[in-house]
């Protein structure tokens, strides 16, 4: 039994649901699944049960919940509590992240921080995939909500993926591809491209290249965005289509493009969404906002 399992159960409990639970951790149902058999197995005795349209807790897991829960938050202010000790020494939390990603992942850990450090000074701002990059390691930021291919190709830094974030493809309203739901890559040789242009950021428009030339074609650029919006614009127009990270699509545009998954394994975790920050960096307020974030176990800082 360890203190992520505990955290585990208590949304499963909240939720009432495994599939909802696992929306919420960012983990797989059966990654999740597997965790609370493992604490069922310890104890000898079944926690909840499994039956539609929602689970139920027995006896023990209603126990369990309860007893857990207060050692959870026990931790928690404890945690706090220790590392509040050197708030004599910080003022203010520099927060950076890219535009284009879902604002509750930021909302709801930054409400629960403001709340509890009122004395503290939060800066947040939006920056270019790049420009953010590049703040981080210049240390204008504390912490930085960005791309996890990015986090993870800067040196000096620790990042842990926060949110699956999969590519996917757009398509003008009218275009034959509209009616589908799912589309391979390599069906895609023939068609006319839009791209963000690359100076906003290079590995994002090399990754995108690099997975049509992995399916034996070159993409046809027809066009480059300077944005998300003027993106789905150019699209909508019928110049072309575009790869883009599920969070980008934005609902403004469903009428005039349609979004198609992709089948294609290595564009799932293309935009996953990771939270990064200095080794160096010393600010005591980094750990107590990276507290009020559930991330898996799987993604371990690194």
């Amino acid at each position: 039994m360890n203190l992520t399992q505990m955290r585990y159960f208590q949304v499963v409990a909240e939720q009432c649901s495994f599939t909802k639970a696992a929306e919420l951790l960012y983990v797989t149902q059966p990654t999740l699944s597997r965790q609370i058999v493992e604490l069922e197995e310890e104890f000898g005795v079944p926690l909840v049960v499994r039956t539609k349209p929602q689970l139920t807790l027995t006896r023990a897991g209603a126990f369990f919940l309860q007893e857990s829960s207060e050692i959870l938050q026990h931790c928690q202010t404890l945690s706090d509590k220790m590392l509040a000790m050197q708030f004599d020494q910080v003022r203010s939390l520099r927060i950076g992240y890219i535009a284009g990603i879902r604002h509750q992942l930021l909302l709801r850990p930054l409400r629960e921080f403001m709340d509890e450090h009122p004395q503290l000074a939060c800066t947040i701002k939006s920056y270019a995939p790049d420009a953010l990059t590049q703040a981080l390691q210049q240390q204008e930021v504390d912490l930085a909500f960005t791309l996890a291919m990015l986090a993870q190709s800067q040196g000096g830094t620790v990042s842990q993926t926060i949110a699956a974030n999969p590519c996917r493809l757009v398509v003008p309203r009218r275009h034959p591809l509209a009616r589908r739901k799912k589309v391979a890559i390599r069906e895609l040789k023939d068609e006319h491209f839009i791209l963000f242009e690359r100076s906003l950021s290079p590995q994002t428009v090399d990754y995108a290249t690099a997975l049509c030339l992995k399916y034996g074609f070159s993409p046809s650029v027809q066009a480059r965005a300077h944005d998300v919006s003027s993106l789905l614009m150019l699209v909508s127009l019928g110049k072309g289509i575009a790869f883009l990270s599920a969070e980008g699509c934005l609902p403004d545009f469903a009428e005039d493009v349609a979004y198609l998954d992709l089948e294609d394994p290595e564009a799932q975790h293309v935009f996953d969404v990771a939270v990064a920050y200095r080794k160096a960096n010393t600010n005591p307020a980094v750990p107590i906002f990276l507290n009020k974030l559930i991330l898996p176990p799987d993604n371990r800082a690194r």
